[in-house]
This record gives structure tokens, C-alpha cells and sequence, in this order.
């Protein structure tokens, strides 16, 4: 997934891990289903599986 932050930072990201980790991200393995994102007003990333990530955890993720 290639993420791109308001200050200018922009990179791709990969996600597999975080997939794998959680039972109720399992749906997201299927690329349609994980290619339903959508941002809510916070704005933190959301699936409509439950599964969301605030925009903190995913640029702690670019730093390693």
C-alpha cells in the first residue's frame, strides 16, 4: 500500500504482517476485500471488517 502523509512523507508500506497477525483482519488476505479502505473522520485507515489503523501506527510502521 502506498501511503502519502499531509507534511510531504510518502512510501510504500507493506501490510502482510499485520494481515497475518490479527483473526479479524483475515478477510483483508483477498486483494478486492483489502482494497476496500476508506478513511473516517479521525482520519484513521478502516476496512469494513472492523479493522482500522491510526495514522501513528502506520508512520511508526515507515520508520522500520
Amino acid at each position: 500500500m502506498f501511503l502519502s502523509f499531509n507534511d510531504g512523507v510518502h512510501r510504500e508500506i507493506d501490510l502482510k504482517d499485520v494481515i497475518a497477525r490479527y483473526e479479524i483482519v483475515l478477510p483483508l488476505k483477498d486483494p478486492v476485500e483489502f482494497s476496500k479502505f476508506f478513511l473516517n473522520p479521525r482520519p484513521t485507515l478502516c476496512w469494513r471488517c472492523g479493522f482500522d489503523i491510526a495514522p501513528d501506527t502506520l508512520r511508526e510502521m515507515l520508520k522500520s
